[in-house]
C-alpha cells in the first residue's frame, strides 16, 4: 500500500469529479490527498448539496488521517476499534459502546451525515442523526477469507446507490456482498457478480 504514499493531488482536477455520483476514498493516502479530494469532490457538486464522498478509515493506526475532513464527508465507514479512534475515545465493549461513539462523532462533525460502523459478526450499524439502525450479518455456512469483506461491503453499497437503491437496500446488499466474500479465497470474489 506504500505507493498510495507517492500519490499527489496535482494530479488531480475538479473535472476528474463533475459526473461522479460519490466518491470512495480510505485512509491510505496522505492527509494533503484526503483532503484535496474531499474538496474537489464538493466543489464538483459530486450529490448536490452533500458532496457525496464515503470514507474508509482502513485500520485504526490510519483513523486519525480522517478527521481533518470528516465535517465534509458524506458517510464514514469505521469498524468497531476505528469508531472510538474518530472519536477519541477508549475502547468500550459491545455494540452500545460503538453507538454512542458514532452517535457522538456526528455531534463533533455537524456535515457528516452517516456512521456505517462494521461490527464482523454482529453485521452493522448505521448511525445518523434520525436513530439508529442495526443490520445483523448474513449466515454463512463457513469462513474462508475475511480479507476484503468490509471493502466487498462498501463498494456493493456505494454501487447499490448508484443504481437507485434506498440506503437501507444498499446496506443489505452490501452485507450479502461480505457474506460472498469472507466464504471465498478472492478478496473481491467472482460471486459477487450475482447481487
Amino acid at each position: 500500500m506504500d505507493i498510495n504514499t507517492l500519490f499527489r493531488p496535482e494530479l488531480l482536477q475538479v473535472q476528474d469529479f463533475v459526473r461522479a455520483a460519490y466518491v470512495v476514498l480510505d485512509a491510505n493516502f496522505p492527509p494533503g490527498v484526503l483532503g484535496s479530494v474531499v474538496e474537489m469532490a464538493r466543489e464538483a457538486g459530486c450529490k448536490g448539496a452533500l458532496y457525496a464522498v464515503v470514507l474508509d478509515p482502513t485500520s485504526y493506526a490510519k483513523a486519525a488521517k480522517c478527521l481533518e475532513v470528516l465535517e465534509k464527508v458524506w458517510m464514514v465507514t469505521p469498524d468497531r476499534h476505528e469508531i472510538r479512534k474518530l472519536a477519541g475515545e477508549e475502547e468500550e465493549e459491545g455494540i452500545e459502546g460503538v453507538k454512542q461513539a458514532a452517535e457522538r462523532l456526528l455531534q463533533r462533525f455537524s456535515g457528516l451525515q452517516y456512521v456505517l460502523c462494521k461490527v464482523d459478526i454482529d453485521g452493522v450499524i448505521l448511525v445518523s442523526r434520525a436513530g439508529v439502525e442495526h443490520f445483523p450479518a448474513f449466515p454463512v455456512a463457513s469462513v474462508v477469507n475475511v480479507s476484503g469483506a468490509g471493502d466487498c461491503l462498501v463498494g456493493t453499497l456505494v454501487s447499490a446507490l448508484t443504481k437507485g437503491k434506498s440506503l437501507t437496500e444498499a446496506v443489505q446488499i452490501g452485507l450479502q456482498a461480505a457474506a460472498l466474500s469472507i466464504q471465498a479465497n478472492e478478496t473481491v470474489p467472482e460471486s459477487l457478480r450475482s447481487l
